[in-house]
């Protein structure tokens, strides 16, 4: 447990790449529906223990899903697993309100939101193992807008047809080399369906990064 610490909590962090190399570990326990559940669970009760009232947990469904149908976890299913864990953490604290007598007080909620990855490669997930495999003779661009296409069609459909509160669509991952303008499509979809977006740009490429984030997306 101390050597997977040091892995995922380094506090030395070399740049965004380094940072990103603890996903491998956390994503790995995270490949079915109860354990995505759980996950989510726990997550809000630590949130609403600390006190706070309403947060927007942000994660990527593709580092979870799966393409094959045997495996019952495509990305619906991912986003599915996350709201019934959050949303058993809130149904709780909310009657715990109701039974402290504390109706004064704002009740507890949350929001989804989806994040479009910009740099994906094989091994990444089983997910962008199948995209690659369909599309082989297509690029690596090809392939992530693709993937971030596919991803706001599902947030559209969990949003209006589940009822799942997904609240915006995110492109994060990687920068240098993965230039936002990509995945512009997807963005452009979001915007059609009163989606709101949140990109994460800066963090490891700079202005030109936030430039195409603010004309672009």
């Amino acid at each position: 447990e101390d050597e997977l610490r040091k892995l995922v909590f380094n506090g030395g962090f070399q740049d965004l790449e380094h940072y990103l190399e603890g996903f491998r570990y956390t994503t790995a326990v995270m490949q079915d529906a109860l354990s995505v559940q759980r996950i989510a669970y726990e997550f809000a009760v630590d949130n609403y223990s600390e006190g706070i009232r309403y947060f927007e947990v942000r994660f990527a469904p593709q580092l979870h899903a799966s393409i094959a149908p045997e495996d019952k976890f495509n990305l619906c299913d991912v986003f599915k697993s996350v709201n019934d864990g959050l949303k058993q953490a809130k149904d709780e604290f909310n009657a715990k309100r109701e039974t402290d007598n504390l109706l004064h007080e704002p009740k507890y909620d949350y929001g989804i939101i989806a994040c479009a990855l910009r740099a994906i490669f094989p091994g990444m997930s089983r997910y962008y193992d199948s995209l690659y495999a369909i599309y082989a003779d297509n690029t690596p661009d090809a392939v992530a807008a693709l993937a971030s296409d596919l991803l706001i069609q599902n947030v559209i459909k969990c949003r209006d047809e589940l009822n799942i509160p997904i609240v915006a669509f995110d492109a994060a991952g990687a920068e240098k080399g993965f230039p936002n303008k990509i995945h512009r499509n997807s963005f452009e979809i979001a915007h059609e369906n009163l989606i709101n977006i949140t990109v994460h740009a800066g963090e490891g490429y700079g202005p030109e990064s936030v430039s195409q984030a603010l004309r672009l997306l």
